[in-house]
């Protein structure tokens, strides 16, 4: 499942000064940060007790507007392994298993779109003129 998030910020700042608050910020709720030149790869955001049904990779990439940046963020959040594997087992127990699955994996999807959303709006407050 892959869904993207974008801000626009107005700011005479350059696009060294937008990349690293970007990198800041995303350190604060991931586990891997990396600055790949032209933008982020960020591994693991708010990854909690129910992270083990997922996984996500938020790729974030600024592009230069006329009174600022764009900063568009897209992730690809997907079911792990061990999802799949709860999700059969959940199938056997009259599938109360599978219900708590599929809450847990939907609910840390919205905890990760939460901080993405978190994230450019501190970058946008701390860099916006």
């Amino acid at each position: 499942m892959k869904f993207e998030i974008s801000e626009k910020v107005k700011t005479a700042k350059n696009e060294a000064a937008v990349m690293e608050s970007l990198e800041e910020q995303f350190r604060k709720v991931s586990n891997s940060t990396r600055n790949e030149g032209n933008g982020l790869e960020v591994y693991s955001i708010h990854a909690s007790f129910y992270s083990f049904v997922c996984s996500n990779k938020t790729d974030v990439k600024i592009s230069k507007k006329e009174n600022g940046f764009l900063c568009v963020a897209n992730t690809n959040y997907s079911p792990s392994i061990l999802f799949w594997i709860l999700l059969i087992i959940g199938l056997f127990f009259a599938g109360i298993g599978t219900l708590l699955d599929l809450i847990a994996y939907f609910y840390q999807k919205k905890v990760v779109r939460d901080a993405i959303v978190d994230v450019l709006r501190a970058v946008k407050n701390e860099i916006e003129d």
